[in-house]
């Protein structure tokens, strides 16, 4: 894990080398999972005030990324 963020009771955990998101409920059961299609190694903080406003940093590509709902 590259970065962690509890939302709602909602654990988002971000992973740098596959650059994905993954969601855990507060018993540690899968929720869901993103995958960023981002490069490997890219994924690190992430930080979040509500479900509708997440934020995510890439390493390699020095950029900030807002995760809206569509």
């Amino acid at each position: 894990p590259s970065g962690l963020a509890i939302i709602d009771d909602i654990l988002f955990v971000t992973d740098n080398e596959t650059s994905e998101i993954v969601a855990f409920d507060m018993n540690g059961q899968e929720i869901d999972r993103l995958d960023t299609q981002l490069p490997s190694g890219s994924l690190m903080g992430i930080v979040a005030r509500s479900l509708d406003d997440i934020w995510l940093v890439s390493a390699r590509e020095n950029r900030l990324y807002r995760l809206q709902p569509l």
